[in-house]
């Protein structure tokens, strides 16, 4: 038998390691807490373990943190450990190197694991398996070992990038094509005078770009996407004075859009930033969300989400900037367009592509492709992967809309068992927005605390 644990939390991304910092504070002495994570470090997680200098984090370092503790502000972090990344030394306006916020989350896990009545273990290995026990669960590792858990709290992400249509399997692992688009050096296959094709434009291809650049790539830079948006440019984001969007009543998708509108002209009317509007939406998107029927959630999916991601998930200043210099020089142009099929050539890749509208395709000859999709979306059962085999053995249910596991309130995931959770964007159903850091830190404290109180009415009854 390996060890036991009061809750295990499968996951050590940001999402992971602020449930741990959360628990180590509240959780009764002695509790045992264990974050199953493959990587070295706990808290970084693929958003924050990036080496490149040129990858910022999208908020300002005034809006992130771990909890809303003074100590616990990453901007505040910033000016006692490390001023000279603060630039002007205004915090709404520093957008540091995303490394930097995996630091942070490390240093705050250290101190409150010093400082914890509680026991934590880092599990470095991956869970490839869960199963329902005598009290609890047991979890199978990739190392062999097998360890118990009373409780278990999902915290992991999507996974890689699907493949888009019109691109082989085949090409996975091929020299040139990047499947994975957060494993950077891998961009040292492609020439610097070589043509480049992203299939994505979201904040992912704009990493990218941002790293090709810093390397000295000189070739030209293509990225397609179904609507060819750009995430728009981040700044100060204050919500408007008065703006309580969750006293807003239930209503129809088309409602909420129209009346979120007429919100971000009536700010800029006033000489204030629409991002306010889209500030109060994220802080409180769940309580319309919540609102709307299943078929506008659908509606919303399917026909605005491009245009609500690329206002919410905006881009640092100085990576916008980059990028827009890019395509004055013609160096960077983003299309509406889609991938018809790829195949290998000698030189690189011959893409077929087919522009928005267009009634034919058109063919780019490329020494590189770089997938930056976004991460799987659609689960279901599948024991061939850790999410697929909870929802194959009952435990778990993919939700109604695909985006992850159902969960109920209480962030306990729809299932056969009652002791399995689920945090990050894998609630997106239930909860709306939960992508961003700041809304997963509050989420982290919410679930806590409720599991504290689990531990200690169960300790009580022993």
């Amino acid at each position: 038998m390996g060890e036991s644990f009061d809750i295990a939390i499968i996951g050590g991304g940001y999402t992971g390691a602020v449930l741990a910092l959360h628990l180590l504070r509240r959780a009764r002495a002695g509790a045992r807490i264990a974050v199953i994570e493959p990587r070295a470090d706990v808290g970084s997680g693929v958003a924050y373990a990036t080496p490149d200098e040129q990858h910022r984090i999208n908020v300002p370092a005034d809006r992130m943190g771990v909890s809303a503790a003074p100590q616990d502000r990453f901007d505040i972090w910033l000016k006692t450990q490390h001023p000279e990344l603060i630039g002007d030394g205004d915090p709404e306006r520093t957008y540091v190197p995303r490394r930097w916020f995996g630091i942070f989350v490390r240093d705050r896990l250290a101190e409150a694991i010093r400082t914890s009545a509680a026991v934590f273990r880092h599990i470095q290995a991956e869970a490839t398996s869960v199963r329902t026990a005598e009290g609890g669960a047991e979890i199978a590792l990739s190392d062999g070992r097998k360890l118990r858990a009373r409780h278990v709290v999902v915290a992991v992400s999507h996974g890689l990038p699907a493949l888009p249509r019109g691109i082989p399997a085949t090409l996975v692992g091929t020299p040139g094509f990047l499947e994975n688009p957060w494993n950077v050096e891998r961009l040292r296959e492609i020439p610097r005078d070589g043509a480049v094709l992203i299939i994505g434009t979201g904040l992912t291809m704009a990493d990218v770009i941002a790293s090709l650049l810093a390397r000295g790539h000189r070739g030209p830079i293509t990225a397609i996407s179904r609507h060819g948006l750009l995430p728009r440019k981040s700044g100060p984001a204050s919500v408007p004075p008065g703006l309580d969007l969750s006293a807003w009543p239930s209503a129809s998708v088309a409602h909420y859009v129209k009346s979120i509108r007429a919100e971000m002209d009536r700010v800029e009317a006033e000489g204030l930033s629409w991002r306010g509007v889209f500030t109060a939406l994220r802080v409180q998107s769940g309580y319309l969300w919540s609102r709307l029927t299943h078929a506008d959630k659908h509606r919303f999916l399917r026909h605005l989400k491009t245009f609500y991601d690329v206002h919410r998930y905006r881009m640092a200043p100085e990576t916008y900037e980059l990028i827009e210099a890019a395509e004055s020089r013609g160096q960077v142009r983003i299309l509406a367009a889609h991938v018809i099929g790829v195949e290998r050539t000698a030189q690189g890749f011959d893409v077929a592509f087919r522009r928005r509208g267009a009634a034919a395709d058109e063919t780019l000859r490329v020494a590189g492709i770089v997938n930056c999709t976004g991460p799987k979306q659609k689960l279901s059962a599948d024991p061939t992967n850790f999410l697929g085999g909870l929802i194959a053995a009952g435990i778990a249910e993919a939700d109604p809309l695909g985006l992850g596991l159902a969960v109920d309130g209480d962030f306990r995931v729809v299932g056969n068992a009652t002791n399995f959770y689920a945090l990050g964007p894998l609630t997106r159903e239930r909860f709306g927005d939960t992508y961003g850091a700041p809304e997963i830190e509050v989420q982290a404290g919410r679930l806590a605390t409720q599991l504290a109180a689990v531990l200690t009415q169960e300790n009580a009854a022993v």
